[in-house]
């Protein structure tokens, strides 16, 4: 249904590329971004018998949602926990100052979370940026984190080409749900100067009519006062590839799951042995103390030499044995591992992953996530900025205050290695000889975790000292001065 909506909206638009290609294209992404989230949140795919199900206690269902040992997690979060946009820098006080009110006003330590998490499991996923009105009549830019097309609602973009990332047109889905419609589908086409802007009737219909319930016309012009584009209001944030972390990472979690299942059903067959009775018919249920009688019987039920050779063998033949027990240690060793080779293809140091890990492999699986980190910092960095110019953009064309002037947008990422509070300060203090004071305290200022306006307040508490310092060092100078002064006056009427 949600394919089907969006070639009816961009079937005009794709300039000689066949739709039907293009959205095949698109769902098999979707797929991949939707079987990420899945896995993210421990839904996992399994194959299990019933009987599988019964003995590990788990619902009957396709999938592992309440059975499975998910790393999924720790890998995107190792990511995530190492990226922190610190602030966007612009080349003049007034830029910096206007980039810092942005920052604050989006909350962007937060919204920088939602981005940098969806970007890594995702593949990759957006920023849309537009303008805010506020409860006082003011406008301001406003920065809102828009998924990937997961299949069914999310963001497409259209590129011109795939080496040439400029994207010439975006589409939006997503579920609207009010009592005076009920459930429907909007859809959102944004160009670089217009945004088009369309609803279904309800959910299950398959056509788009023209949106205009909110008051405003069907189609936005997107163009500032002298009629330029503004561009696509929507920035992209990819990572490498625009592939998942976790995308490699599920053929061997599904393997760590299924070895999990075989490791737990042998405990269980091991704490519970199953014994074969031959020879007769075992009773219904035994419990721990329980003897069992075979014997000749008369006619009142009591024992009695066999009377026959054949009852004779069969008294015999009768024998209680065990099937032999599954030794469990081999299932923990596959586990670990497994275990590790995740680690280890995603280059993810984890110290408990496993025994098996060298301290020499914990350190190059650092090295080469810090590498990672490093041009996803490079890549997202600039992904940053184009909000932050679009920001800049939108404020020009429709806020009530102009924004100041800038030439250059810098962002500016906290350092992705992760040191000990002894690493830092020795840091800081092999190199406090050869740069400023302030350079010093935003080195030291992790250990203490200081923020921005901390460091300012301790600059200004030490010039504050320092004035004081001097001023009572001039003063107890002149004083002794004077002191000189009036003993050389006074020498002579000693005399």
């Amino acid at each position: 249904m949600s394919l089907s909506l969006i070639r009816s909206a961009v079937a005009p638009f794709m300039r000689g590329m066949s739709a039907n290609a293009w959205l095949a294209d698109q769902q098999m992404l979707a797929e991949k971004v939707a079987l990420c989230r899945q896995y993210a949140e421990g839904d996992h795919r399994a194959n299990l018998t019933p009987q599988m199900r019964q003995m590990l206690r788990i619902a009957n269902s396709g999938s592992m949602n309440e059975f499975n040992d998910n790393l999924c997690p720790i890998i995107v979060s190792t990511r995530v926990d190492r990226l922190t946009l610190q602030r966007v820098e612009a080349d003049t006080d007034a830029g910096s100052e206007w980039a810092a009110g942005l920052f604050r006003a989006n909350r962007l330590d937060a919204l920088q979370v939602d981005v940098h998490n969806a970007t890594i499991r995702d593949g990759r996923t957006f920023v849309l940026v537009d303008m805010e009105t506020l409860e006082d009549g003011t406008t301001r830019p406003r920065l809102t984190h828009e998924p990937a097309f997961d299949g069914s609602y999310g963001i497409i973009p259209f590129y011109a080409t795939d080496a040439d990332r400029r994207m010439l047109f975006a589409v939006k889905l997503w579920r609207l749900s009010r009592k005076e419609t009920g459930d429907t589908v909007r859809v959102n086409v944004y160009h670089d100067d217009r945004i088009e802007r369309y609803i279904t009737p309800s959910t299950d219909s398959m056509t788009l009519v023209p949106y205009d319930a909110d008051g405003q016309e069907p189609v936005l012009p997107w163009v500032d006062a002298a009629g330029k584009p503004l561009g696509v209001p929507l920035v992209e944030f990819r990572n490498h590839d625009s592939i998942s972390e976790i995308e490699n990472v599920i053929p061997l979690q599904d393997a760590l799951n299924r070895t999990l299942v075989s490791m737990v059903m042998t405990a269980e067959l091991t704490a519970f042995p199953i014994r074969v009775l031959i020879g007769d018919l075992a009773p219904a249920a035994l419990t721990p103390g329980t003897i069992l009688s075979y014997f000749a019987k008369d006619g009142n039920g009591k024992p009695v030499p066999p009377e026959r050779e054949l009852t004779l063998q069969w008294l015999q033949s009768i024998r209680l044995e065990q099937w032999a027990q599954g030794d469990i240690v081999p299932y923990i060793e596959q586990a670990r591992f497994l275990k590790d080779e995740i680690f280890a293809v995603t280059n993810t140091p984890d110290e408990g992953a496993s025994s098996n890990s060298s301290g020499e492999s914990l350190k190059q699986r650092e090295i080469k996530l810090l590498g990672q980190l490093a041009r996803f910092q490079v890549k997202n960095g600039n992904a940053w900025e184009d909000a932050f110019w679009l920001a800049h953009r939108l404020q020009a064309a429709f806020g009530m205050q102009q924004p100041p002037a800038v030439a250059t947008l810098d962002a500016k990422w906290k350092d992705a290695q992760v040191r000990n509070k002894q690493e830092i300060v020795a840091l800081a203090n092999a190199v406090k000889d050869y740069i400023d004071r302030r350079t010093y305290l935003e080195i030291v200022a992790e250990v203490f975790d200081w923020s921005d306006a901390k460091v300012d307040q301790v600059m200004a508490e030490k010039e504050r000292e320092r004035e004081i310092e001097v001023r009572t060092s001039v003063r107890g100078f002149a004083e002794g001065v004077f002191a000189r002064q009036q003993g050389v006056m006074l020498e002579p009427s000693i005399e």
